[in-house]
This record gives structure tokens, C-alpha cells and sequence, in this order.
């Protein structure tokens, strides 16, 4: 699928369904992140 990430992206959501896409597109200089293990 297609995963859309607008700023700010962060936690869980970025791991969980963000990243997981088959095609993943971002915002220009959007803030993506991921804090945890």
C-alpha cells in the first residue's frame, strides 16, 4: 500500500504503519521519527 507521511510524523504510527508501506512518499522537509526499540 501506499503510505503518506505529512509533518510531524512520530512514535508509533511511524513504525507501526508508516514505514511498512510498499511506496512510501513524504512532505518536503518533513520531521519523520522514531524514538523506541
Amino acid at each position: 500500500y501506499v503510505s503518506i507521511l505529512t509533518s510531524p510524523t512520530t512514535g508509533g504510527v511511524t513504525a507501526s504503519f508508516g514505514m511498512s508501506g510498499d511506496i512510501i512518499i513524504a512532505e518536503p522537509n518533513a520531521t519523520i521519527a522514531f524514538a523506541g526499540k
